[in-house]
Protein backbone atom coordinates (compact mmCIF):
# COMPACT_ATOMS: atom_id res chain seq x y z
CA UNK A 1 0.00 0.00 0.00
CA UNK A 2 1.29 3.60 -0.95
CA UNK A 3 -0.21 6.22 0.64
CA UNK A 4 0.32 9.79 -1.55
CA UNK A 5 -0.16 12.76 0.52
CA UNK A 6 -0.77 16.26 -1.09
CA UNK A 7 2.07 18.81 -1.22
CA UNK A 8 0.05 21.91 0.45
CA UNK A 9 0.64 25.44 0.52
CA UNK A 10 2.58 26.57 3.84
CA UNK A 11 0.44 29.38 5.50
CA UNK A 12 2.64 32.30 6.56
CA UNK A 13 2.26 32.23 9.95
CA UNK A 14 2.97 28.42 10.30
CA UNK A 15 6.33 27.78 11.68
CA UNK A 16 8.57 24.21 12.60
CA UNK A 17 7.70 24.48 16.18
CA UNK A 18 4.21 24.75 15.44
CA UNK A 19 3.87 22.46 13.26
CA UNK A 20 5.74 20.13 16.03
CA UNK A 21 3.12 21.14 18.63
CA UNK A 22 0.34 20.58 15.83
CA UNK A 23 1.94 16.76 15.49
CA UNK A 24 1.23 15.96 18.84
CA UNK A 25 -2.58 17.46 18.82
CA UNK A 26 -3.21 15.59 16.05
CA UNK A 27 -1.87 12.14 17.39
CA UNK A 28 -3.90 13.20 20.90
CA UNK A 29 -7.11 12.81 18.25
CA UNK A 30 -5.20 9.61 16.86
CA UNK A 31 -4.74 8.05 20.24
CA UNK A 32 -8.50 8.92 21.43
CA UNK A 33 -10.33 7.34 18.42
CA UNK A 34 -8.19 4.45 19.04
CA UNK A 35 -9.37 4.46 22.78
CA UNK A 36 -13.17 4.89 21.44
CA UNK A 37 -12.51 1.66 19.00
CA UNK A 38 -13.57 3.79 16.04
CA UNK A 39 -11.68 2.57 12.73
CA UNK A 40 -12.58 5.11 10.50
CA UNK A 41 -11.98 8.14 12.76
CA UNK A 42 -8.40 6.12 13.42
CA UNK A 43 -7.66 6.48 9.92
CA UNK A 44 -8.65 9.70 9.35
CA UNK A 45 -6.52 11.43 12.09
CA UNK A 46 -3.91 9.29 11.20
CA UNK A 47 -3.96 10.42 7.61
CA UNK A 48 -4.38 14.08 9.54
CA UNK A 49 -1.23 13.32 11.47
CA UNK A 50 0.60 11.99 8.23
CA UNK A 51 0.13 15.38 6.86
CA UNK A 52 1.39 17.38 9.66
CA UNK A 53 4.51 15.23 9.49
CA UNK A 54 4.66 15.56 5.48
CA UNK A 55 4.42 19.17 5.93
CA UNK A 56 6.76 19.95 8.77
CA UNK A 57 9.33 17.90 6.66
CA UNK A 58 8.36 20.68 3.11
CA UNK A 59 8.93 23.17 6.10
CA UNK A 60 12.86 22.00 6.77
CA UNK A 61 13.34 21.36 3.25
CA UNK A 62 12.70 25.07 2.49
CA UNK A 63 14.84 26.44 5.01
CA UNK A 64 17.71 24.14 4.81
CA UNK A 65 19.63 22.00 1.88
CA UNK A 66 19.40 18.74 3.54
CA UNK A 67 19.42 15.48 1.72
CA UNK A 68 15.87 14.07 1.83
CA UNK A 69 16.41 11.36 -0.89
CA UNK A 70 19.79 9.76 1.30
CA UNK A 71 17.06 10.08 4.94
CA UNK A 72 14.31 8.14 2.87
CA UNK A 73 17.08 5.41 1.86
CA UNK A 74 18.07 5.36 5.31
CA UNK A 75 15.17 5.11 6.49
CA UNK A 76 13.90 1.79 4.16
CA UNK A 77 17.33 0.13 4.81
CA UNK A 78 16.94 0.28 8.78
CA UNK A 79 12.81 -0.90 8.34
CA UNK A 80 14.86 -3.48 6.48
CA UNK A 81 17.30 -4.24 8.82
CA UNK A 82 14.86 -4.56 11.54
CA UNK A 83 12.76 -7.05 9.26
CA UNK A 84 9.82 -4.51 9.21
CA UNK A 85 10.12 -5.31 5.43
CA UNK A 86 9.78 -8.91 4.89
CA UNK A 87 13.26 -8.79 4.46
CA UNK A 88 15.92 -8.59 6.93
CA UNK A 89 19.26 -7.12 6.43
CA UNK A 90 22.33 -7.90 8.47
CA UNK A 91 23.99 -5.10 9.90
Amino acid sequence: MKINLPDIEIQPDWTIPSQVKKIGEEYGEVAEAVAMNDPVRTIKEALDTMQTCATLINMVLAEWEVPLDRFLWEHEEKLAKKGYMGVKIDG
